[in-house]
């Protein structure tokens, strides 16, 4: 009887190991499905974040463009302001 007891009880612990390796499985999937997800979003933000950067670099670039363009106008019609200025002088 005590062999038939011992048997039982070796049964009933292998089911719950195998309930609890079961149930272990379930959760490392949904683990595993949050953390692609998790992957995912993140890889969204850091292409987002990348791409501001990349728009944020072209503006100032055409700023620093622009400021240029006009200091370069700027001091061409100060040339030609002082040019005709020499010659009204020269007049």
């Amino acid at each position: 009887m005590r062999q038939i007891e011992r048997m039982e009880i070796l049964e009933n612990n292998v089911a719950e190991l195998q309930e609890q390796l079961q149930n272990s499985y379930k959760r490392i999937a949904e683990l595993t499905e949050n953390n692609r997800a998790v992957e995912q979003e993140r890889d969204t933000l850091i292409h987002q974040q990348f791409s501001e950067e990349e728009g944020i670099k072209k503006e100032i670039k055409n700023k620093k463009d622009l400021t240029s363009f006009i200091e370069n106008a700027m001091n061409h019609n100060i040339k030609t302001f002082q040019t005709i200025l020499g010659k009204l002088k020269g007049v």
